[in-house]
């Protein structure tokens, strides 16, 4: 069984109204998006936001949003040097 077909099978043993979003902790009922981050279900507007934090440049997000980054990769075990290091090797 191929992985997509797993996580779609997972999520539909878990009733949305229980979903809470790892990144911003706060319930949600929509179908989830795949986090950027790791193989972690957030909500669609977090889902929304890491796509327009990886569209700008770094050098033009702030701090508070670097912070926010480290502190969600901490929370779900992944590493946030690779993903500042990819962040920093694109083109501005």
């Amino acid at each position: 069984m191929n992985v997509l077909k797993t996580r779609l099978m997972a999520r539909e043993n878990v009733p949305l109204a229980d979903k809470v979003c790892p990144r911003c902790d706060k319930r949600y009922t929509e179908y989830p998006a795949l986090s950027r981050r790791g193989n972690v279900d957030i909500c669609s507007a977090c889902g929304s936001r890491e796509g327009w934090i990886d569209y700008a440049p770094i050098d033009k997000l702030p701090l508070v949003i670097l912070h926010e980054e480290k502190v969600f990769h901490e929370k779900i075990g992944e590493d946030y040097k690779v993903w500042l290091e990819w962040k920093r090797g694109l083109p501005q």
